[in-house]
């Protein structure tokens, strides 16, 4: 894990952060997409996103009593899922993990506790609480509100699975999710120190702190500002189906327009019908046509997605 303060010694700050951390997943020519959002993607692929607070910056004591208080006692009896966890990101160039000493003296430094929420059957999950450090209620919201356009995700898709015509059949959904969706946006470098994690101490008792290369889980505005993007990328796949839009032959097409095969014999079905005001058994008609089965074609154009800050559901 400690692998950055050397890195930090020779060549400061901004440049370890642009040198440890994963490259931008926003293209060089995100400007050019035809998007209201794509002056502000271009900024935040050559700049990064900002982190900017409201109040003054922390004294030495108080960083020093967020460092003594170190991390929730969660993050202390899993310490050993925590160092693997924070490993894999690190080496993802998504974190970087630094002695306490190295940048207690930084302006900007400010420290929230991490800490780790036990799963039943699953794996824990890291979380960092920046709420408890009051940062996400002093951060200034600069992301976009409006690209947060997708909310109320669970009645949206009970209301089209009610209202689904039935001759298609039933409703299939597809849950695509992105990985490491928030860790995909890279932070302003000087902007990281105000997103400091207090870590489990070394073997040796030294004081950790760990940085957010991108937005992290657990800051107020890594989803608007995620959302920023996916939901940019929506817009303009749904742009593309309202249009003149051809778009190429599926793999699938043809299994899915063969009709299938004629069902193997059975006995025969029987449904009550009356008869001079008593049931008598009718026979149900077979279906002779293999085609009848298949369900008619969908008149609405689809849509390509719906999606929840990482999440798409076509």
């Amino acid at each position: 894990i400690l692998s950055a303060p050397q890195l930090l010694r020779t060549h400061g700050w901004d440049s370890t952060v642009r040198r440890l951390r994963t490259p931008a997943d926003l293209p060089k020519n995100i400007g050019t997409l035809p998007h209201k959002a794509a002056r502000l993607l271009k900024h935040m692929r050559d700049v990064g996103v900002q982190c900017k607070l409201r109040t003054s910056p922390w004294t030495l004591q108080r960083k020093d009593e967020a460092i003594k208080r170190g991390p929730h006692k969660s993050a202390l009896e899993f310490s050993d899922f925590l160092t693997e966890e924070m490993t894999s990101m690190v080496a993802r160039g998504q974190w970087m993990v630094l002695p306490y000493n190295l940048v207690r003296d930084e302006p900007t430094l400010r420290i929230a506790p991490a800490g780790v929420v036990p799963q039943h059957d699953r794996r824990p999950r890291t979380i960092v609480d920046y709420s408890h450090s009051n940062l996400n209620q002093e951060t200034v919201r600069l992301a976009p509100s409006e690209s947060m356009q997708f909310g109320r995700t669970l009645p949206r898709l009970l209301q089209r699975i009610v209202h689904a015509d039935p001759r298609h059949g039933p409703v299939h959904m597809s849950k695509e999710d992105v990985a490491d969706g928030f860790y995909r946006l890279h932070l302003r470098p000087g902007d990281i120190l105000a997103l400091g994690v207090a870590f489990p101490p070394a073997p040796d008792g030294t004081p950790l702190v760990a940085f957010p290369l991108t937005c992290p889980m657990g800051w107020v505005e890594s989803p608007p500002w995620f959302t920023t993007a996916t939901e940019t990328g929506a817009d303009l796949a749904n742009l593309a189906l309202a249009s003149e839009y051809d778009p190429p032959p599926h793999r699938l097409d043809s299994a899915a327009s063969t009709p299938p095969p004629p069902p193997e014999p059975t006995l025969p079905l029987f449904v009550e019908a009356p008869f001079q005001g008593l049931s008598a058994a009718v026979p149900s008609p077979p279906a002779s046509d293999p085609a009848a089965l298949l369900p008619a074609p969908r008149p609405q154009r689809p849509q390509s997605a719906v999606i929840y800050v990482d999440a798409y559901l076509a």
